[in-house]
Order: C-alpha cells, then structure tokens, then sequence
C-alpha cells in the first residue's frame, strides 16, 4: 500500500518530491550542491540499500519479467542515449507518435556541468535489446515544460514538470507502431491495474516489465501520481501504463523515486500535465484522451478560494528553437 504522509501537507509533499527524484545513469557524478534553489540535485544510491523499503528493492527490480522488445507494443519502448564529451548515458522513452517520444524531462539535464544535453547529442533506440533494435533516430529537437529553459543553466526542481516530448528526425513510428495515451480518474486510480516498463540499470540491455504497481494515488493536485513499481536509474522517462483486458494506455511518465518518511515510493508525472503541449505536437487527428479533472490539493482550516480565469498559456520552450516559417 502507498504510504499516504505525502497527500497531507503540500508543501511537505514537495519538500519530499523535489529533493529526492532520481537521475539518469551517468558517468558524471552529480555535484552536491544545486546551482539555485530550483535546480534538482538527483540521488539513486539508496534504492538497492533499502530492501523492502520499496518492494525488494534490487531483488524485485532483477526478478521483474523480461519481454520481447522486437514485438508490439514493446517495440514503441525503447533507450534515450546520450553521448558527448561531457555526459554519456540512458533513460526510457516511448513513441506516442510517428516522430514523437515522451521521457522525463532530468535526462537531458547535465546536474554535473548544468547544462542542457543539446538534441544533437540524443538518440532514441526503439525496441532496444542486447545491441539491436526495431528502429533508431536522432532527436531534432525537444519539448519541455514552459518552467524549464533549455537557454539557462538551471533546471526546476519540481518534480511535476518532469516530462519531456523528443521529436525525432525520422518518423520510425511508421515501423514500430506507437502506444496509445489515457488518462485514469481519481475515484478509479486505487483499484486500476498499472504497470511499468523500462531499461534498470542493473539490466540495461533487456526491457524489463513491473507488474506490481497498484496502490496508486495522486497528489499535488493530480500533477504527480505516486504508486509502488520498483524503479532505478536508467528507468526515468519510462511509461507507466494502465492495463484494460488486451490493450495498454500510457497514463503517465516515470520521474523517479520519493523518500517519503522511512519509505519509497517511485512518482510519475500524469499525462494530463502535458497534454496540451501533446496536441501541439501530434495535430487534432491524434485523438488525444480528455483532461481527467482533480480536486486541487486540500489546505487545512482554509476555504476553497474563488474561481479565477485561467491565464494565457506560457510559451513552450524547445530546444534549439525552431527555424523562422517560411525557411
């Protein structure tokens, strides 16, 4: 069951999210110190020292089932790999479109140099497995949440703006199908069937399936999910889906692990934060899922404040920005 000290204070809840989600594998290590109060300072050591803290820790992340990474739908799962002379490394990402992939947004973020890992340097490897894969392409460009700024050196600590759209050169879609996208409510989240697919970094080479991730719940107003999969480094970015008979729905993107209290839970970004940039992305004949709407996060002893009028969306950031139209 998911420890529930998170969904009470919210600024508790944050304290909790933004200090501890975790950071791809990479041979840089991570600096101590945040460039800012805002910048994430990532940390996976503790998640094979904990045991039963979360899961069993290691021993369930090596016992997780291995999958055929050739076939549908795994083949839409692949490796975000980056390589320069500055960083090297991997998360998860999943195609939700022909050029379109979606992973956590810490990936492309060097903690060690502060900076962000140019799209040049990225490759997605659909269907990777033991050194093969379905297709390859390299990343264009990406798509972040309009709080981080690919032009500054700082990353936003908050864990609910953990996702990432990579829009790939080549449309390998096309080839290896892509997944579809949902959404789960409130009142149906503690009994839906999730799972979780990814690239553990204890076995990095293999796509590896948890099925024991239920128990799951929302908080920080719907924009995070936290729920109970056995996760490490190298799964960032991987797809939390939601189980209906046959078919599986892309729900929400991994961000990593919380340290809540004297336990761990792994915590996911909802597919209804970054919604509307998905629609920019995929065009209206995508069909995208409706907004699930959630109750905003309780504060004790107040009363609910008056409805104001949504603000003009922020600009989405990519990164490198877009040619001039016309060009």
């Amino acid at each position: 069951m998911v420890t529930r000290d998170c969904v009470l204070p919210l600024a508790t809840c944050l304290a909790l999210l933004a200090g501890t989600v975790g950071h791809a594998q990479s041979v840089d290590a991570p600096e101590t110190g945040p460039l800012t109060d805002r910048a994430y300072t990532p940390d996976w050591d503790g998640i094979c020292a904990e045991g039963a803290a979360l899961g069993e820790g290691c021993d369930t992340i090596r016992a997780r089932e291995i999958v055929d990474a050739a076939q549908p739908p795994w083949r839409a799962i692949g490796r975000v790999n980056f390589a320069s002379t500055l960083v090297r490394g991997h998360c998860t990402g999943t195609l939700v479109g022909e050029r379109v992939v979606v992973t956590a947004s810490h990936c492309l973020y060097n903690q060690a140099r502060k900076s962000w890992v140019p799209a040049q340097s990225i490759l997605f490897a659909a269907g990777y497995q033991r050194g093969s894969f379905a297709a390859l392409s390299r990343v264009e460009r990406y798509v972040l949440d309009p709080a981080n700024d690919p032009a500054s050196r700082d990353f936003a600590g908050d864990p609910s703006r953990d996702w990432a759209l990579l829009i790939l050169q080549d449309p390998i879609g096309r080839d290896t199908g892509f997944v579809k996208l949902g959404t789960v409510s409130a009142e149906a989240l503690w009994s839906a069937e999730l799972i979780f697919a990814g690239y553990p970094a204890l076995r990095e080479h293999v796509l590896s399936v948890e099925r024991d991730c239920g128990g799951a719940e929302y908080v920080l107003g719907g924009r995070m999910l936290v729920q109970q999969c056995a996760v490490m480094g190298g799964d960032s970015g991987g797809p939390i889906f939601a189980v209906d008979g046959d078919d599986l729905a892309l729900v929400a993107v991994l961000s990593g692990v919380i340290r809540d209290g004297t336990s761990l839970v792994s915590g996911s970004v909802p597919v209804g934060v970054f919604l509307e940039a998905l629609g920019r992305e995929l065009g209206p004949e995508a069909g995208l899922p409706d907004a699930v709407s959630l109750p905003a996060a309780p504060v004790a002893g107040s009363e609910p404040a008056p409805a104001k009028p949504a603000p003009p969306p922020a600009p989405i950031p990519v990164y490198p920005p877009p040619p001039p139209r016309g060009r």
